[in-house]
């Protein structure tokens, strides 16, 4: 709203009547009005009754500069902070200025330190592989504090792979945050040879002091049921077959573990998932599914919770 206490004029300056500055509502001079319309591109304070400007070169709250390329990111002056870099805490992204391409971030970049462009370039690797991932926010923070962490403690003589060592620290940040993810899936999922990730995942703990423990078949479970949208019982009762089937097995994955578990559990609350299904959403083939199924029926007795009381046939 507009407050009568600013004073409002019209273009050729003329004031407003001390009767109507007392007022808490404005009106207009001409018509005495009391709606008015705000033009924030002119700066114009316009009387919605008879169109006269009323107050003229009002402050534009707005974004100081207009965007005229063909994308929809908000023009602005300044880029997104970014704690991790020590030289600018600022980082000025592309921008098109007088349908130019800006040269000011190819400036910037020059500014930086090899260690700052590290950071810098790998975390638009991090985010572009953590949307792949379908990963949440948090565990994209989680993975610049760790990658931050990496950057400075490694020396000049430290060897590594980019896109492997980014994918180690997502998945030493998805651990953390409690949602593990496989080897197998982030190599299936960013086009990575499964090798290269385990290999930059175990430099990558040694480094930072990190212990390198195995993802559990239990911790897998719950994520295998989200994509399969099964109800949170079975999910529940998986997760204690999973954690009792690593006795009975031996050599066998996590994964494979935690899908046979799903398989189990699934035919017997009759709400069956079929082996392919359960296979696409653990990453692993479903021959590997049905051998470790097959190897946990004898023990169904130890395994399933106390209320199954139907078995499965061998």
């Amino acid at each position: 709203g507009i407050n009568a206490e600013y004073g409002i004029f019209n273009r050729t300056k003329k004031k407003l009547s001390p009767s109507m500055t007392s007022l808490k509502q404005p009106e207009c001079f001409e018509c005495h009005g009391t709606q008015f319309a705000e033009d924030h591109k002119s700066g114009d304070v316009i009387c919605t009754r008879c169109a006269t400007v009323l107050d003229s070169r009002m402050i534009d709250p707005g974004q100081e500069w207009r965007d005229f390329s063909d994308s929809d990111r908000t023009a602005s002056r300044i880029g997104k902070v970014n704690p991790f870099v020590k030289d600018l805490s600022t980082t000025i992204g592309p921008m098109i200025v007088d349908g130019q391409k800006s040269k000011m971030p190819k400036w910037q970049a020059r500014m930086l330190n090899n260690s700052d462009r590290n950071i810098i370039n790998a975390f638009e690797r991090l985010e572009h592989l953590a949307s792949l991932l379908n990963l949440n926010e948090n565990i994209k923070s989680k993975a610049k504090e760790i990658y931050k962490e990496f950057e400075d403690k490694r020396t000049k003589s430290t060897r590594y792979k980019k896109d492997p060592i980014v994918v180690s620290v997502l998945a030493m940040a998805c651990k953390e945050e409690n949602v593990p993810r496989s080897f197998k899936e982030l190599s299936r999922e960013t086009n990575l040879p499964e090798k290269d990730i385990r290999k930059e995942y175990k430099n990558l703990t040694d480094l930072l002091g990190r212990v390198a423990t195995r993802t559990s078949a239990p911790d897998l479970v719950s994520r295998f049921c989200s994509k399969l949208k099964l109800e949170f019982k079975i999910e529940h009762d998986a997760i204690e077959v999973a954690t009792k089937a690593g006795e009975f097995v031996e050599g066998k994955s996590p994964s494979s573990i935690a899908a046979a578990s799903i398989l189990i559990v699934s035919k017997l609350a009759n709400s069956r998932r079929h082996e392919r299904e359960i296979a696409e959403a653990a990453t692993i083939s479903a021959t590997t599914i049905r051998n470790v199924y097959k190897e946990l029926l004898p023990f169904q007795d130890k395994i399933l919770p106390g209320h199954y009381t139907h078995r499965l046939d061998n």
